[in-house]
């Protein structure tokens, strides 16, 4: 449950990141692959 919800907290964190940043938006998903992998 914790996974699946900080999973979707940085969903929409990156979606808004998207907006403004490119680069850090690659950044945050790749953080996403690793927490997800970790996981």
């Amino acid at each position: 449950m914790g996974c699946s919800f900080t999973f979707s907290f940085y969903f929409v964190a990156c979606r808004r990141l998207c907006r403004s940043d490119k680069s850090g938006c690659y950044v945050v998903n790749l953080a996403i692959a690793l927490f997800v992998f970790c996981c």
